[in-house]
């Protein structure tokens, strides 16, 4: 449409009231043909008002951001979070380390550590053991004394676990034997060794009945100790494997290497764990299988755990089932881990066993390549006070606390004169 129609258009449209009720008819028709020559009108796009909206947001953010104290390069928020996070820990880690205080230490602990040895030519298998007080000394923790045999407390003193050897038809015979302990004389010599004394020869009994062979301590607690026990008949090529537990003074009679096991006292899971009806009788070899006498004590990450042994029909083999209920304070007075696996794992990652004190002062983690000993306040110390290298092929059989006011003084005299090595 040429502009000077509009003009036109504009100069007649201005010219007074229109005449009638419509428009003339020239002016409507000029109104249509200008209305068809038009160009139709398009949509008005969104996107300017949206670019606006985002730039307006984006404004805003930057405002928050100058006015919290950011300025710079933005950050990733995920990354920004987690660095937070850390900076936070590391500042908590710093506070605990400088608010922390070593505890009152109040606590000794006696360890019972056993060695196993493998059958020889000449030998059944065999084992040694020492026993390893850890006391307070000027607020920490030492070695106050150790020495061989299991010294372990019983009845406000202590008795003393001991392997005697023997030989029997030609091989030596190790058993077990329990006595209350007996100071050792430091000023005594010895007047010979073992090469001069002979040995006692026993003869094996012919009996279908099993005869002892070899034995060793598989836990010590307060009045009760677990054993395993290798077993041989007249007519049976490999040795029988049987465990028992027993009172320690069940161990005090005169054993000889040709004793028979199932003659022997022994303390039934039905003591332990009564069962309405059951039968404590000891059983006869025929019927092991059957018996509630045949159980054990083991340890297991935090606690010591009850263990009920099944054999098979001829016994040549057997099974082990965890018992759920707890041990009674009678066998074991505590046995409760007072610290998290968390932390225990903060401070020795190879940790496969802890023990901590009714005191909730110390703790002794153990690692396959000893036990180190940690201060317990609030929480763990950062690093251990003390740590206790395992022999080769050196096992936890006994842990027991001195926590009552004054016994760890106790005990620290009384094990410098009951084992046989000192530590000064």
């Amino acid at each position: 449409m040429d502009p000077s129609d509009y003009e036109d258009l504009r100069q007649e449209l201005s010219e007074g009231p229109l005449r009638g009720r419509s428009f003339n008819s020239a002016l409507q028709k000029k109104i249509l043909d200008t209305a068809s020559h038009s160009p139709r009108p398009q949509r008005q796009k969104r996107f300017p008002l949206a670019w606006a909206g985002g730039a307006f947001a984006m404004v805003a953010v930057f405002a928050i951001i100058l006015f919290s104290g950011n300025i710079g390069t933005p950050m990733d928020p995920l990354n920004k979070t987690g660095s937070s996070n850390m900076a936070n820990q590391a500042a908590m880690d710093t506070a605990d380390e400088n608010n922390y205080e070593d505890p009152l230490l109040q606590t000794a602990v006696l360890i019972g550590l056993r060695t196993d040895h493998p059958a020889t030519e000449t030998s059944h298998a065999y084992s040694d053991y020492r026993t390893v007080l850890i006391a307070p000394e000027d607020g920490q923790v030492v070695e106050a004394s150790q020495g061989e045999g299991i010294l372990m407390p019983y009845n406000q003193d202590f008795w003393m676990i001991e392997p005697v050897v023997e030989k029997n038809q030609g091989k030596e015979v190790q058993i077990l034997s329990a006595a209350p302990a007996k100071r050792q004389d430091t000023e005594a010599t010895v007047t010979s060794s073992e090469d001069d004394v002979p040995a006692t020869e026993t003869e094996l009994p012919f009996s279908d009945e099993p005869v002892i062979v070899s034995e060793k301590l598989l836990f010590a607690g307060n009045r009760d100790v677990a054993i395993e026990q290798e077993a041989v008949t007249a007519d049976r090529a490999e040795p029988l494997r049987l465990f028992w537990v027993k009172h320690i003074d069940q161990l005090t009679a005169n054993r000889l290497p040709n004793i028979q096991p199932l003659l022997e006292s022994h303390v039934p899971l039905s003591e332990i764990f009564p069962v309405p009806g059951q039968d404590t009788i000891v059983p006869s070899l025929g019927d092991i299988k059957e018996s509630p006498s045949h159980w054990t004590i083991v340890r297991k990450p935090g606690r010591w755990t009850a263990q009920q042994v099944e054999y098979n029909n001829d016994q040549t083999s057997y099974e082990v089932k965890d018992l759920l209920q707890p041990l009674p304070r009678e066998v074991v007075s505590h046995d409760k881990l007072g610290v998290a696996w968390e932390e225990i794992w903060q401070r020795e990652p190879e940790a496969l066993d802890a023990y901590s004190s009714p005191n909730k002062d110390l703790v002794a983690i153990v690692k396959e390549e000893g036990i180190a000993f940690y201060l317990n306040s609030t929480r763990l110390s950062n690093q251990p006070s003390l740590s206790l290298d395992f022999q080769p092929g050196e096992s936890i059989v006994m842990v027991q606390w001195a926590a009552s006011e004054g016994s760890p003084e106790r005990w620290k005299q009384l094990t410098r004169d009951y084992l046989n090595t000192g530590v000064e």
